[in-house]
């Protein structure tokens, strides 16, 4: 094999499996998670404190198992729960009845951290997104 071949070859598993270990994610950019499914804003503030998640795919995703990890604290572990596609879904902190559009964290997520912080999501095996926010409002991710 020529060394352009194995260039090539290395490009294309590079962006089709990139590497875990740098902030980009290999050879993708920093802006895409290289998921379907993406945290799009953090909430803090007197109206509740909650992460969105959207699936920018064409097909349901299945989230059973997923973590939301907000800073060095609280974990929210999804159940049984299919996003659909270019759907939305909010977890909330605290207490609440849960939806197809909200999700209540209750104990397990009592509250995200006020000031600067890096909220996680991860499948069973890897980070897929993160979302870094400053403090109270709204940050778009």
């Amino acid at each position: 094999m020529a060394v352009r071949d194995l260039v090539a070859v290395f490009l294309i598993a590079g962006v089709l499996y990139p590497s875990t270990g740098s902030p980009s994610g290999g050879l993708l950019p920093s802006s895409s998670s290289g998921s379907s499914v993406r945290i799009e804003r953090v909430r803090l503030g007197s109206g509740g404190q909650w992460v969105e998640l959207k699936n920018h795919a064409d097909s349901s995703r299945d989230l059973r198992g997923w973590r939301l990890r907000a800073g060095d604290g609280a974990v929210y572990e999804f159940g049984p729960y299919r996003l659909g596609p270019g759907k939305t879904v909010r977890v909330h902190t605290g207490e609440g009845r849960d939806s197809r559009r909200d999700l209540y964290g209750g104990s397990r997520l009592p509250a995200l951290p006020t000031s600067a912080a890096t909220v996680t999501l991860r499948t069973p095996e890897s980070a897929v997104d993160s979302c870094r926010y400053s403090g109270e409002g709204d940050a778009a991710c």
